[in-house]
């Protein structure tokens, strides 16, 4: 897997300044989109962006199978149903617009089997944990990327992603009472994959057992 580009300046704001504001007012968006002549033709991925768009990928390809999983968890709330459901639409269009700038490189959900712990989803409460510290990982390399991806249309459509993260991940709560999450600070593409890759298999390979 591609390194990650190495740490650009600070962002300016604290992370729980950015969270709080839900990355929605635009600060992070006009961080991603400078300089302002950003490339006008779609991203163009240098190679270490190239590692950012991956995790990403994964990310999602995780994330969207754990929607998919939790919905069908005893003692959902119709309201905790509902936003796993807009959770799964959101990931799936984040997954597309992703593997559409990856093209030949893009990640195949038939590459890989999903799998997580057997008590993932044995009520709302443990369901909403293991999402929260899923969009924790999508929020934390996202704001690396965010902050560190060399090219500008690159950067902006994983800023935008990262907005859809943070949102996703403060809308668990509407799952269950989720304890609260530390805030994440910006992960590396190393960390972000290995945190994933605790729930990924290769097809047709029996994998060690999920932790």
């Amino acid at each position: 897997m591609p390194r990650a580009a190495p740490p650009g300046p600070p962002l300016g704001l604290s992370r729980a300044a950015l969270l709080r504001r839900g990355l929605a007012a635009g600060g992070l968006l006009a961080l991603a989109a400078a300089p302002a002549a950003r490339a006008a033709s779609g991203p163009a991925p240098a190679d270490d962006d190239i590692g950012f768009l991956y995790v990403a990928s994964i990310g999602a390809l995780v994330t969207g199978e754990y929607y998919r999983r939790a919905r069908r968890t005893s003692g959902l709330s119709r309201g905790g149903r509902r936003q796993l459901d807009a959770g799964r639409r959101a990931t799936r269009d984040a997954g597309r617009r992703l593997a559409a700038v990856l093209q030949l490189d893009a990640v195949k959900a038939r590459d890989f089997d999903v799998r997580f712990p057997p008590t993932a989803f044995a009520s709302p409460r443990a369901a909403a944990r293991l999402g929260a510290r899923l969009q924790a990982t999508r929020v934390g390399v996202g704001l690396a990327a965010a902050r560190d991806a060399a090219d500008p249309a690159t950067r902006l459509l994983l800023a935008e992603l990262l907005a859809g993260d943070v949102q996703l991940l403060t809308r668990l709560s509407a799952v269950d009472a989720v304890a609260a999450v530390p805030l994440p600070g910006p992960l590396s593409v190393e960390a972000a994959g290995r945190r994933f890759e605790t729930y990924l298999a290769v097809s047709g390979v029996q994998p060690e057992e999920n932790r």
